[in-house]
This record gives C-alpha cells, sequence and structure tokens, in this order.
C-alpha cells in the first residue's frame, strides 16, 4: 500500500479511536464524580500503566510501540464490558433521571455553559503547546520548567479527590463559572511573564481553572441527563473542545509567533467571552444544577 494511503488510514483510526477513549474517559469521570469509585483508584491504577509501559520500552525499544499499542486496545476492550452501561438495556427502564433524548436538553441554558468552558478549554491548548518554549525565552532553566510542568497535572489530580466535596456544595454551573474567572486571572498573569516564584502558584492553579471546570461540565451533563444519552451527551461535550481547541490553536499560534507572552492577553479575552456565555445560561435557567 503507498505511503500516503497508509497515513491516512491510520489517521483515520487514530480519530476514531480517540474519540472512544475521550468519551470513555469522561464516563468514567462521571462515575467518579456520582459513584463509588474513588479518583485514586484511577489514578493509581494509570500510573502502574505508565510504568508498565515505560519498562517495556526500555527493554524492547522503539520496537514495543505497535505491540503495546495492539495489547492496550485489546485490553481496555475486554475490561469495558464490565463497565456499567452507558444507556439503559432495550426495554429496561433507566437508573437514573433526567433526559432521555439529546435533544430535550439541547437549549441554550444547557448549551451555553459547555461552549462557554469549551472556550476556556481551548486556551489550555496554548499553555500546553507553547509554554515550555516561553519560560525558556525568559530565561528559566530546564529543571525548573520540568518541575512547573509536573505542578500542573498534580494540581489536576488533588482536585479529582476533592471535587465530590466541592460538588455537594455548589452547582454544577457556579464552579463551570468560577474556573473561567480564574482562567482569566491565570492567562492575564502569565501575559506580564512572571517568574518562578509566581509560576507555581499559577501552575498550581490548574486545579480549579481546569480540573475543576471540566469535572463542572461532567457534573452539570449528569445532573441533567439519564444513562440513556450519557454517550450521547459526553460525545457533543468532547466534539465542542476540539472545535475550540483547532480555533484557539490555529489563531493563537500565530499570536503566540508574533507576541510571545503578551498572547496570552487574547487568551484572557477569548476565556471572558466563554464566561459570559456561562453567565447567560444562569440567566436563562435558574434550577439548580
Amino acid at each position: 500500500m503507498p505511503a500516503p494511503y497508509a497515513f491516512r488510514i491510520a489517521g483515520a483510526q487514530f480519530g476514531l479511536e480517540y474519540l472512544a477513549v475521550i468519551v470513555l474517559r469522561q464516563f468514567i469521570d462521571m462515575h467518579i464524580m456520582l459513584g463509588p469509585l474513588e479518583a485514586g483508584d484511577l489514578r493509581q491504577a494509570q500510573r502502574i500503566e505508565i510504568f508498565l509501559a515505560g519498562l517495556a520500552v526500555a527493554a524492547f525499544g522503539p520496537a514495543a510501540y505497535v505491540p503495546l499499542v495492539v495489547a492496550m486496545t485489546v485490553l481496555r476492550a475486554a475490561t469495558t464490558h464490565w463497565l456499567p452501561r452507558f444507556r439503559a438495556a432495550p426495554g429496561a427502564e433507566s437508573s437514573a433521571g433526567g433526559a432521555r433524548h439529546l435533544r430535550d436538553v439541547l437549549k441554550p441554558w444547557f448549551v451555553l455553559p459547555l461552549v462557554g468552558w469549551s472556550m476556556v478549554f481551548g486556551t489550555f491548548l496554548v499553555l500546553n503547546t507553547f509554554q515550555a518554549l516561553l519560560w525558556k525565552q525568559q530565561g528559566i532553566g530546564p529543571g525548573w520548567i520540568t518541575f512547573l510542568i509536573a505542578l500542573a497535572p498534580a494540581a489536576e489530580t488533588a482536585m479529582f479527590f476533592q471535587f465530590r466535596r466541592l460538588a455537594r456544595r455548589f452547582r454544577a454551573r457556579h464552579l463551570i463559572l468560577a474556573s473561567g474567572v480564574l482562567a482569566i486571572f491565570r492567562w492575564l498573569c502569565f501575559a506580564a511573564s512572571p517568574g518562578v516564584f509566581w509560576l507555581i502558584p499559577l501552575q498550581l492553579m490548574h486545579a480549579f481553572t481546569f480540573a475543576m471546570g471540566f469535572m463542572g461540565c461532567v457534573a452539570f451533563i449528569a445532573n441533567w441527563t439519564s444513562e440513556d444519552i450519557a454517550a450521547e451527551a459526553q460525545s457533543f461535550f468532547y466534539v465542542l473542545q476540539q472545535l475550540f481547541a483547532v480555533i484557539t490553536l490555529t489563531g493563537f499560534g500565530w499570536l503566540t509567533e508574533r507576541y510571545g507572552a503578551h498572547a496570552y492577553y487574547a487568551s484572557a479575552l477569548f476565556s471572558l467571552a466563554g464566561v459570559a456565555l456561562i453567565a447567560l445560561s444562569l440567566k436563562l435557567q435558574e434550577a439548580p444544577a
């Protein structure tokens, strides 16, 4: 098979698999927040998998990549049969409340917070893609850059442990709104090119600017939809995230190249537009969610 066609087929397969994995991850996150599963259990399993994969690559080199991908795909396909259903079986009663059809909730009060936070989400792609380069241009050493990058997922993991408590005390959209507002503050601070002393708390804010907002959206969807449309609702949310990821990376990549850290002003402005949509949703529909 000619190489160009092979690349296209492989790319299409990767895209379909990635979509399925993201929807599965969001479904698991929903059960972490609502059910008996603890976030620590999931994180521990992820660390073990990464450790074993690292050992395999260290022992066999790049040749281990394809067997690992195949093995993990087969293992994931097998284990998902023991997960709770995305939807109730045909003819069975749904075990959860909420809308039974996606069209019942595809209304401005439901869509706007998901669109708004997806806009905020898109700005995190700017952080993930360009921040290390910008820090290097600021004169920050590789050791500090590695440390700062590691702080964000650590803070994110901590939020996963604590989110259920927050969800009991605050409405989901209030958490989403707070996440967006804090993201604006974070991007404005990054635009000022602060030193390492200030970057440490800014990176720890990832727990609130990303993890709290993402889990708030998962909780919001879970509050208003039944398991009959769990997959569709999570897929809809995922598509919104990817749409704004493309928009932000395309536009802000150009800004970052020309303006450096000052491109974060654009990230703050884009997040502000998202926050406005979330706030508008609260005005349109004041039910407790």
